[in-house]
Parts: structure tokens; C-alpha cells; sequence
């Protein structure tokens, strides 16, 4: 970089994307870091039904927003003679446009789960985590049990449940539900009724009021509710569907006892604003990807989750340490073929979970954008390590995980380091978990030492100012044996910064991979105190519009 003058000046894209007189060195500097703004705009369309935290790109001062609340539970019936339950509310609806948000700034996106068997749903949220200041929907109202009152939400529960509750916006989330229906109320009416989006370019129907006993809900993605039966109890309610906000349906009745109401229908958080071409995307949770009009390509770098390290243990020769989890796959490249408006779903790897002592590392899970899967990390093991991505790094008998597991070429990801061969008096390190991508292979155990971690790579997409430019898919670092004198030289040193160091004996426990990295968790160290294995970081996808 120093090679150029603007490297010495020139912080950022924002920088560089303001009238001036700049040298044709300064020009090169800002193409060959992608400074340089395209002028063409885009429409992102991010769409989630679960809750993470998101972070604003560059370059985006305001977004339009969908937020919908998990729908009400339905009423249970009561046993016999009835009356059955009645339906849930519909979850909070709203909706608006030019919700101030800062460049850098993290915000979480909480999305509502619906509410069970005569339960209100839970509200969802969009805004700076611990502040007033977002967009938030309130859960739907249940519906009432047997001959009971409906509870009070985003929509209320039949019957006669208030809406718009417990925060009284303006529009309204949500209506009262109606006394001359039995159907809990949605937000587009006291009789149930949903409301008609196109805010991602596609019709679609949101918060419908859940159904009474014996009759439907609205649509079919609020709960309908069950029926009398003729001998034994009733039927239960359905539930709302997963990501639309309906309400539950009320639960049947029967000789022989009243049945539970439906669950009501998980929420959902959709955001759309305007980035320009020259910005990456970057996706850090599972949700659906809308290809925004007139893009046709992208490059691509899809990262999976990383596997955790192993943990420490005893065994019958001598105590042994845990190998470190491997880095996900990385796969990446050029110039993938995209249709303007289609909806791309894309899941982002979990990484592996954390263990405890004498417990094999877990693997992490597969991130997937499109047709373009990369392979969860190998979990560092016993013997031998777990294969995946990365291969996780072994212990005792020595055995490693195998990278590049299933094949694809180019290759996304190296093997682990061998294991600690456990003979007596001899201090056994556990093995470094497999690098990631175009890194290393993991190292192996020296005299008590626990072997490095494979390197990690870095994503060609981002410019090197970028907050996320670090190594991606790093190999964790083995667990040491035994921490002598200078227990710093025992220790597993991670493949890259955002890896996790092996543990050390009653000294330094192990560390996680960082989220978002695709990197692998720390092996347990041993002897004395023998410790558990860290947790693998979680996947992510990169990509560049085109």
C-alpha cells in the first residue's frame, strides 16, 4: 500500500468519493482497493425470522423497514360441554421508510416468537440494542380459554381483546378484536383479516387473526382452530405459520377434556436501502437475499461455520490434551450468474459447540448461499480429528481431521495437526486445527506443546480498512499437556487473530473462534486441571454486486 501516495492520506472510500484534484497514483490506490464509488445505486433487501445483530454498511444513512411481532397464542378448550378457545391475535404490523441509521453502528434486528397455548406473542424490534429509539411491534393478544377474555397485543385476542397494545402508534399496528367474531383480530381488521405487502417486490399476506374452535383462520398462515370430537378430547389448535405473525387457533373441546390452543406465528424483520455497486454485502445471519434490479452477477466469498476445539482429559498412560477445532471452508469467486428480484436464501454456518472436558470437538455447520456451499470446520477429537472444511487437529493416538471434506476444487481447506502420541512421562500436546481456505495445514504437537493453528485467509472483496478485514477461517490452537516454567512457549498459538488459542493447564483456558469468522475454537489443555474446548466461530457471506 505505501507504494501508492494515497495510502498515506486516504483513510477510506468515503474519503476518496469527494470532489478534489487527485494523482493518477491516488486514482490507482482507490481502484485497486475499490475507494471508487460506483454511481449506480442499488436496492438491498435483507428479510429475517430470527434475531441477530446487524451491522450498517458504508455508505447507508437511512433504511425502509417491515417489522411484524410474533402472533397470540389460541385459548385452550375446557373440558366437556366447551366452549372451545378462541383465537389468537394477529403480531404488531408495521411498516415505514427513512429510519436513521449510522455507517459502523451495530443494531439489533429481534424478531418476535409467537406465543403459545394462550399466551401473548413477543414483540420485535429494530433499532440500537438497550435504546427506545427503533421500530418496534408488540406481540399479538391470546385468545381466550373456554368462555374467558382475549388478551391485548399488537392485535387482540378474541374475544374482544384490545389491538394497538400496549403502545399506541400511529398508523396502528393492529385492531381490537370484534365481539361479532370469534376469530382473534389481525392487522388489517377486527374480523381477522391480513394485510397485503409488496414490500419485497413479491405479494405477500402478513398477521392474520387465528381461528376459533372448529373454524379456519383468516389465511392459511394464521392457526385454525380444532374441533369437537366425538369420544376423547378435543383437537388442538394449529399453529400460525413460522415468519408471518398470524395468530393461534383455539383449541376443541370433547368428553373427555378441552384440548391446547396453536402456537402463533413466529414474526419477521425485513430492511431495504441503497448501496452502491462498489460496497460489499456482507450477510451474518441465515434469512433470504432479494437480487436487487439490474444485477446479473456477483463475486462471491462464503465462509462456514469453524469446529471447537477438543477438551483436555486423562487417559490410561498419561493426561492429554485437547486438538483444536479446523477452520470452515472458504470458497469463493467470480462472476456467479444471479436474476434481478429472485429471493436467494442464504444459511449462514453456526460454528461448533463448546465442550467440556474429555469431549470431542464439534463440527461446525454449513454455510450455503445459492448453489455455493462450504463445509463446516472439523471439531478437534480424540483420535482422530474431525474432517470438514478444515480439518480439526487430534490428540493422543495422534490422528487428524482431512480437509477439503467433500472435495471441491479449488480446495476449501487444509488438514489438522497430529496429536499427542500419549506415553508415559512424555507431555502431550493436542494437535492444531486445520487452516482455512487458502491457508496452512494445522501443526503438530511437540513435547507437551500444543501444535499452531493453520493460517486463516483474508476476502479479496473488502478494502484493507475494512473493520471485518481480518483472517477468515483459521485453525485453532491446540491444548498444551503440561505448562512447565514458561508455560507462553506451551501454548497453542492460533492460525490468525480471529482463531482461538489452545488451552493451558491450570493457567490460560482455551478461546473461541470469533463470530463471523469461520475460524476454529482453542483445544482443552491438560494436566493439572484438565479443561474444556472452545467454540467454533460462525460463518458469514461476502459478495460484490454486478
Amino acid at each position: 500500500m505505501a507504494k501508492y501516495i494515497g495510502a498515506k492520506r486516504i483513510p477510506d472510500y468515503s474519503t476518496a468519493n469527494v470532489a478534489g484534484v487527485w494523482t493518477l497514483d491516488d486514482i490507482t490506490f482507490f481502484r485497486s482497493y475499490n475507494y471508487i464509488q460506483d454511481s449506480s445505486l442499488v436496492s438491498v433487501i435483507e428479510d429475517y425470522t430470527s434475531s441477530f445483530s446487524w451491522v450498517c454498511p458504508d455508505g447507508v444513512t437511512s433504511v425502509d423497514y417491515l417489522v411484524l411481532a410474533g402472533g397470540g397464542g389460541g385459548g385452550a378448550g375446557i373440558s366437556v360441554n366447551g366452549p372451545g378457545g378462541r383465537g389468537g391475535g394477529a403480531g404488531g404490523y408495521r411498516t415505514g421508510s427513512g429510519f436513521s441509521v449510522t455507517p459502523g453502528t451495530t443494531y439489533a434486528i429481534t424478531v418476535g416468537a409467537g406465543g403459545s397455548s394462550a399466551t401473548n406473542g413477543s414483540a420485535s424490534f429494530l433499532g440500537v440494542p438497550s435504546s427506545p429509539s427503533g421500530i418496534n411491534s408488540d406481540g399479538g393478544g391470546f385468545g381466550a380459554t373456554g368462555g374467558g377474555s382475549g388478551g391485548a397485543g399488537g392485535s387482540g385476542g378474541a374475544p374482544n381483546g384490545l389491538g394497538n397494545r400496549p403502545n399506541i402508534y400511529t398508523p396502528v399496528q393492529g385492531f381490537d378484536a370484534s365481539p361479532l367474531f370469534s376469530v382473534g383480530a389481525g392487522a388489517g381488521g377486527s374480523n381477522g383479516s391480513n394485510v397485503i405487502s409488496t414490500f419485497t417486490g413479491v405479494s405477500r399476506s402478513y398477521a392474520a387473526g387465528g381461528g376459533n374452535m372448529g373454524v379456519a383462520g383468516w389465511d392459511s398462515t394464521a392457526g385454525s382452530g380444532g374441533g369437537i370430537t366425538g369420544s376423547g378430547g378435543g383437537n388442538p389448535g394449529s399453529a400460525g405459520t413460522t415468519g408471518f405473525g398470524g395468530g393461534g387457533g383455539g383449541g376443541g373441546y370433547g368428553p373427555n377434556g378441552g384440548a391446547a390452543g396453536g402456537s402463533g406465528g413466529g414474526g419477521r424483520i425485513i430492511i431495504k436501502y441503497l448501496l452502491s455497486k462498489s460496497i460489499p454485502v456482507v450477510l451474518t445471519n441465515s434469512g433470504t437475499f432479494t437480487v436487487p434490479t439490474g444485477i446479473t452477477q456477483c463475486d462471491y466469498f462464503v465462509v462456514a461455520g469453524g469446529g471447537s476445539g477438543g477438551g483436555g482429559a486423562p487417559s490410561p498412560l498419561s493426561n492429554y490434551a485437547g486438538g483444536a477445532g479446523g477452520g470452515g471452508g472458504v470458497r469463493q469467486g467470480t462472476r456467479y450468474p444471479l436474476t434481478p428480484g429472485a429471493a436467494m436464501p442464504v444459511v449462514i454456518g453456526a460454528g461448533g459447540a463448546a465442550v467440556g472436558t474429555a469431549g470431542g470437538g464439534n463440527n461446525g455447520s454449513a454455510t450455503t448461499f445459492g448453489f455455493i456451499t462450504s463445509a463446516g470446520g472439523g471439531g478437534g477429537q480424540g483420535s482422530p480429528g474431525g474432517s470438514g472444511g478444515s480439518g480439526g487437529g487430534g490428540t493422543f493416538f495422534g490422528g487428524f481431521g482431512l480437509g477439503n471434506v467433500p472435495a471441491v476444487y479449488p480446495p476449501q481447506g487444509n488438514n489438522g495437526g497430529a496429536g499427542g502420541s500419549g506415553n508415559p512421562g512424555i507431555f502431550n500436546g493436542g494437535g492444531g486445527g486445520g487452516g482455512g481456505g487458502a491457508g496452512s495445514v494445522g501443526g503438530a504437537y511437540a513435547a507437551g506443546r500444543g501444535g499452531a493453528g493453520g493460517a486463516g485467509v483474508p476476502c479479496p472483496l473488502l478494502a484493507p480498512t475494512s473493520p471485518i478485514a481480518f483472517p477468515y477461517a483459521a485453525g485453532g490452537g491446540g491444548g498444551a499437556a503440561y505448562g512447565p516454567s514458561t508455560p507462553g512457549d506451551y501454548l497453542g498459538v492460533r492460525g490468525g487473530t480471529t482463531a482461538g488459542n489452545g488451552g493451558i493447564p491450570g493457567l490460560v483456558s482455551a478461546n473461541s473462534g470469533t463470530a463471523s469468522s469461520g475460524s476454529g475454537g482453542g483445544g482443552g489443555g491438560a494436566a493439572p486441571g484438565n479443561q474444556g474446548g472452545a467454540a467454533g466461530g460462525s460463518g458469514i457471506v461476502i459478495l460484490r454486486l454486478y
